[in-house]
């Protein structure tokens, strides 16, 4: 059972807010079924185009290797996390109405990127435009 249930979520570690909710999950994934991974300087080994990895979220489900990406992603982890499963039926009702994805859409294009390796160890970093 556990086994079907598993999935590698790929996730912006170059992005707080990002980082942020990774450390949730894993706070919450008591059944340990998710497995989240930054997916910058990792992109050669992905089959996903990295455009499509900075826009959003991704989701391998491991039991068939489906790929799920944004909202879809968001609620398939609700599914795996017990603490979640309350909001699932709200969130999956939100994805058939189309107010989920825009949602999503709305604070993903929204976040901040804080590109690694600009710092000395003083702290100061520098931003390159």
């Amino acid at each position: 059972m556990k086994k079907s249930l598993e999935m590698i979520v790929l996730y912006d570690n170059w992005c707080p807010m990002c980082k942020n909710i990774k450390n949730k999950i894993k706070k919450l994934d008591w059944l340990n079924l998710i497995t989240m991974v930054g997916f910058r300087g990792r992109e050669e080994e992905l089959e996903i185009p990295p455009k499509k990895l900075e826009r959003e979220m991704h989701a391998i489900i491991l039991r068939n290797n489906k790929i799920v990406s944004g909202f879809d992603a968001f609620v398939s982890i609700s599914l795996r996390i017990p603490y979640l499963w309350l909001l699932w039926p709200l969130l999956v009702f939100f994805n058939i109405i189309r107010v989920g994805p825009k949602i999503y859409t709305f604070i993903a294009n929204r976040r901040n990127i804080v590109p690694t390796g600009h710092c000395n160890k003083n702290g100061s970093c520098s931003i390159k435009e």
